[in-house]
Protein backbone atom coordinates (compact mmCIF):
# COMPACT_ATOMS: atom_id res chain seq x y z
CA UNK A 1 0.00 0.00 0.00
CA UNK A 2 1.11 3.51 -0.97
CA UNK A 3 -0.54 5.41 1.54
CA UNK A 4 -0.38 4.30 5.48
CA UNK A 5 -4.33 2.89 6.36
CA UNK A 6 -5.39 1.89 9.57
CA UNK A 7 -7.84 -0.67 10.08
CA UNK A 8 -10.24 0.39 12.75
CA UNK A 9 -14.17 -0.48 13.74
CA UNK A 10 -16.72 1.90 12.28
CA UNK A 11 -18.97 4.24 14.23
CA UNK A 12 -22.62 5.27 13.97
CA UNK A 13 -21.01 8.59 13.75
CA UNK A 14 -18.96 7.82 10.58
CA UNK A 15 -22.67 6.78 8.89
CA UNK A 16 -23.12 9.58 6.64
CA UNK A 17 -19.18 9.33 5.22
CA UNK A 18 -19.73 5.92 4.37
CA UNK A 19 -22.89 6.50 2.40
CA UNK A 20 -20.90 9.43 0.48
CA UNK A 21 -18.08 6.58 -0.42
CA UNK A 22 -20.78 4.21 -1.46
CA UNK A 23 -22.70 6.53 -3.68
CA UNK A 24 -19.17 7.75 -5.00
CA UNK A 25 -17.96 4.25 -5.68
CA UNK A 26 -20.56 1.80 -6.07
CA UNK A 27 -23.12 0.79 -9.11
CA UNK A 28 -25.79 0.03 -5.83
CA UNK A 29 -24.83 2.57 -3.28
CA UNK A 30 -26.56 1.84 0.30
CA UNK A 31 -27.76 5.20 1.70
CA UNK A 32 -26.97 6.48 5.27
CA UNK A 33 -30.33 5.00 6.90
CA UNK A 34 -28.95 1.09 5.79
CA UNK A 35 -25.22 2.14 7.05
CA UNK A 36 -26.75 3.06 9.82
CA UNK A 37 -28.91 -0.01 10.53
CA UNK A 38 -25.99 -2.11 10.38
CA UNK A 39 -23.55 0.01 12.53
CA UNK A 40 -26.43 0.51 15.16
CA UNK A 41 -27.23 -3.52 15.01
CA UNK A 42 -25.61 -5.29 17.88
CA UNK A 43 -24.91 -7.92 15.28
CA UNK A 44 -23.34 -6.10 12.79
CA UNK A 45 -20.44 -3.46 12.50
CA UNK A 46 -18.44 -2.41 10.09
CA UNK A 47 -14.43 -1.89 9.44
CA UNK A 48 -13.32 1.29 7.76
CA UNK A 49 -10.18 1.89 6.33
CA UNK A 50 -8.84 5.36 7.43
CA UNK A 51 -6.26 7.32 5.23
CA UNK A 52 -3.23 9.97 6.90
CA UNK A 53 -5.74 12.46 6.91
CA UNK A 54 -8.71 10.60 8.69
CA UNK A 55 -10.44 10.21 5.68
CA UNK A 56 -12.12 6.75 4.96
CA UNK A 57 -11.09 5.46 1.91
CA UNK A 58 -12.63 2.22 2.28
CA UNK A 59 -14.83 -0.28 4.15
CA UNK A 60 -16.80 -3.44 5.19
CA UNK A 61 -20.01 -4.00 6.63
CA UNK A 62 -21.71 -7.28 8.27
CA UNK A 63 -24.04 -8.61 10.36
CA UNK A 64 -23.70 -12.05 11.93
CA UNK A 65 -25.62 -14.70 14.16
CA UNK A 66 -24.36 -17.51 15.50
CA UNK A 67 -21.33 -18.72 13.33
CA UNK A 68 -22.66 -17.31 10.16
CA UNK A 69 -21.60 -13.63 9.09
CA UNK A 70 -22.71 -11.71 5.90
CA UNK A 71 -20.99 -9.12 4.24
CA UNK A 72 -23.35 -6.11 3.06
CA UNK A 73 -20.91 -4.35 1.14
CA UNK A 74 -16.98 -3.82 0.35
CA UNK A 75 -16.14 -0.51 -0.84
CA UNK A 76 -12.74 0.92 -1.30
CA UNK A 77 -12.43 4.32 -2.68
CA UNK A 78 -11.25 4.46 -6.80
CA UNK A 79 -7.97 6.26 -5.74
CA UNK A 80 -6.89 4.05 -3.53
CA UNK A 81 -8.01 0.43 -5.45
CA UNK A 82 -5.35 -1.78 -6.41
CA UNK A 83 -3.16 -1.07 -3.45
CA UNK A 84 -4.27 -3.89 -1.42
CA UNK A 85 -7.37 -2.47 0.76
CA UNK A 86 -9.71 -4.62 0.08
CA UNK A 87 -8.07 -7.53 0.59
CA UNK A 88 -7.10 -6.12 4.50
CA UNK A 89 -10.44 -5.17 4.84
CA UNK A 90 -11.19 -9.05 4.65
CA UNK A 91 -8.32 -9.92 6.84
CA UNK A 92 -9.73 -7.96 9.64
CA UNK A 93 -13.19 -9.11 9.10
CA UNK A 94 -11.74 -12.99 9.13
CA UNK A 95 -10.14 -11.78 12.03
CA UNK A 96 -12.98 -10.58 14.12
CA UNK A 97 -15.05 -13.58 12.26
CA UNK A 98 -12.86 -16.45 14.16
CA UNK A 99 -12.48 -14.09 17.46
CA UNK A 100 -16.18 -14.42 17.73
CA UNK A 101 -16.73 -17.88 16.37
CA UNK A 102 -18.18 -17.34 13.06
CA UNK A 103 -17.53 -20.25 10.82
CA UNK A 104 -18.61 -19.18 7.61
CA UNK A 105 -18.84 -15.56 5.82
CA UNK A 106 -21.10 -14.96 2.76
CA UNK A 107 -21.65 -12.67 0.27
CA UNK A 108 -23.11 -11.69 -3.02
CA UNK A 109 -21.36 -9.93 -5.54
CA UNK A 110 -22.35 -8.95 -8.90
CA UNK A 111 -21.95 -11.52 -12.11
CA UNK A 112 -20.79 -8.39 -13.84
CA UNK A 113 -18.24 -7.43 -11.24
CA UNK A 114 -14.90 -9.42 -12.27
CA UNK A 115 -12.54 -7.20 -10.28
CA UNK A 116 -14.24 -7.77 -6.71
CA UNK A 117 -15.51 -11.70 -7.76
CA UNK A 118 -11.59 -11.92 -8.65
CA UNK A 119 -10.53 -10.99 -4.96
CA UNK A 120 -13.07 -13.24 -3.44
CA UNK A 121 -12.12 -16.11 -5.04
CA UNK A 122 -8.27 -15.10 -4.19
CA UNK A 123 -8.94 -14.80 -0.41
CA UNK A 124 -10.44 -18.30 -0.32
CA UNK A 125 -14.45 -17.50 -0.93
CA UNK A 126 -16.15 -20.25 -3.24
CA UNK A 127 -19.41 -19.79 -5.58
CA UNK A 128 -22.19 -21.60 -4.02
CA UNK A 129 -25.03 -20.75 -5.59
CA UNK A 130 -26.44 -17.50 -8.17
CA UNK A 131 -29.73 -15.45 -8.09
CA UNK A 132 -30.31 -15.13 -11.77
CA UNK A 133 -30.79 -11.26 -12.58
CA UNK A 134 -30.94 -10.09 -9.14
CA UNK A 135 -29.07 -6.81 -10.32
CA UNK A 136 -30.88 -6.80 -13.50
CA UNK A 137 -30.89 -8.32 -17.06
CA UNK A 138 -27.93 -10.16 -17.25
CA UNK A 139 -26.75 -8.84 -13.84
CA UNK A 140 -26.61 -11.83 -11.54
CA UNK A 141 -25.68 -11.97 -7.92
CA UNK A 142 -23.17 -14.99 -7.56
CA UNK A 143 -23.56 -15.98 -3.37
CA UNK A 144 -19.59 -17.21 -2.43
CA UNK A 145 -18.86 -18.75 1.20
CA UNK A 146 -16.09 -18.46 2.75
CA UNK A 147 -15.62 -21.17 5.66
CA UNK A 148 -14.04 -21.27 8.88
CA UNK A 149 -11.50 -24.52 7.89
CA UNK A 150 -9.73 -21.13 6.01
CA UNK A 151 -10.17 -18.78 8.89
Amino acid sequence: MAAEIKFLQALPEDAEELSILESNNMKHPWNKEMILEVLENPRGGAIKAVDNDGIIVGYVNYTYIFEELEIGNLCVDTTYRRQGIAQKLLEELFTFSSANGVEKVFLEVSSQNEPAHKLYIKCGFEEINVRKNYYGSNDHAIIMCFEKRKL
